[in-house]
């Protein structure tokens, strides 16, 4: 079957509201997800969501207006009784909310409590959120755990991340851009500077990300579905303030995407240990590991070792292990496309032994299964037969059974 794949286009940043005005035009009943998310609302705070554009994109504006306050804006959560995480997960674990969307909701408050214990020096339990444990803070993040689901929780992929310069007011005064709590949530996220002074992904925004998101790059190849404009508070000069979001599917006919190659070139130490390393290497998360025998500066036999990794998360458990394990003191990565046929194990009982077999699905409907190897091994032990025998037996009797 095809995967589903949510890509976030964030060419002028992302921010809570952002997101969930962008995802709304994703929903086939938005008004539902506002009428649960009206349920965080207090006398001072209450959801706004209108339709506008920028420079001429047609966009959704959703916010939580404070009274009295024509933009969108944050108070201080000391005044609400959510000042500190646990109020927070009281609060959200309160809510009519399923468990799946708390879940999810509260593990990113909890990234943006880590993020914050990190920059202040202090223990996650004495955060004081500001700011980011507002009431709309909340609503964004429970707003963006309830959309998430009602897609089908997709395959999340966000395109690096703008950052401006300068500074930005918040309740412990002017900070410099990135945000510090943005920065933190964006480490290992691919980010490029522009050249503008005002703030662009808000903690939130990074948090959600940071959290979610299977992986940063450019757009996977994917079939487009739907397209939602999610509308930043100003209205920019040189281009639209709005994040797209694209919802669509990896493809009928193949599982489309990005993955990640790092290889390494190391001719200073024995291999002796190259199947532990091996071992370790996909216990860490990586798709595939290969061996390369090459020639390296004065004449020197080497090795490269090559490994495929899905996600970021992936690459910085292999590197730990690559740097723990041999004596190399770099790695080269590179992202690559790749597409793959949709595959699916099904099993069969072949002279008393269980054989699983990969099956493959091509784009014009026809099938090809291959039995695993550890079991083509545990019948030709059983049978007392070669591996070649063995391995025919168990391609016939899919054959016959089929």
């Amino acid at each position: 079957m095809a995967d589903d794949i949510l890509y976030f286009d964030a060419f002028s940043g992302l921010a809570g509201d952002m997101i969930i005005g962008a995802l709304l035009e994703l929903v086939p009943n938005p008004d539902s997800i506002i009428f649960e998310l009206r349920k965080f609302e207090t006398e001072s705070a209450k959801i706004e969501v209108r339709k506008t554009t920028r420079k001429g994109i047609a966009a959704t504006d959703f916010g939580v207006r404070i009274a009295g306050d024509h933009h969108h804006a944050h108070f201080h959560s000391e005044e609400h009784g959510t000042s500190h995480l646990i109020d927070i997960i009281g609060a959200i674990d309160a809510s009519s909310l399923t468990t799946s969307v708390k879940t999810h909701a509260k593990a990113i408050f909890e990234r943006l409590a880590k993020a914050e214990a990190e920059v202040h020096g202090i223990e996650v339990e004495k955060v004081h959120f500001h700011e980011v444990g507002s009431i709309d803070a909340i609503i964004d993040i429970c707003g963006f755990a309830l959309l998430y689901e009602a897609l089908g929780a997709p395959r999340l992929v966000c395109s690096p991340l703008p950052q401006p310069s300068g500074f930005v007011k918040t309740q412990h005064g002017m900070l410099p851009l990135p945000a510090p709590a943005s920065a933190v949530l964006l480490r290992n996220v691919p980010v490029y500077g522009v050249d503008l002074k005002f703030e662009l992904v808000t903690p939130t925004g990074a948090a959600i990300v940071a959290n979610t998101a299977a992986g940063f790059g450019t757009m996977p190849a994917m079939t487009i579905s739907k397209i939602g404009h999610g509308a930043g508070d100003k209205d920019l000069e040189h281009h639209p303030n709005i994040l797209r979001a694209f919802l669509g599917s990896s493809g009928a006919g193949a599982d489309a995407g990005t993955v990640l190659e790092g290889e390494t070139n190391i001719d200073d130490m024995s291999f002796e240990g190259a199947d532990l390393l091996m071992t370790r290497l996909f216990e860490a998360g990586a798709l595939d590991v290969w061996f390369t025998s090459i020639q390296m500066k004065k004449s020197r036999p080497g090795v490269k070792l090559s490994v495929l990794c899905p996600d970021i998360g992936a690459r910085l458990r292999i590197e730990s292990v690559i740097f723990a394990e041999t004596t190399t003191i770099g790695v080269r990565w590179k992202e690559l496309q790749r597409t793959m046929l949709p595959r699916r194990f099904e099993y069969r009982e072949v002279s008393g032994v269980k054989v699983a077999f990969k099956v493959l699905t091509y784009p014009d409907g026809g099938t090809r299964a291959f039995p695993e190897h550890d079991d083509v091994v545990r019948l030709a032990t059983t049978l007392g037969i070669p591996y070649i025998a063995a391995k025919s037996i168990a391609d016939k009797s899919f054959q016959i059974t089929n």
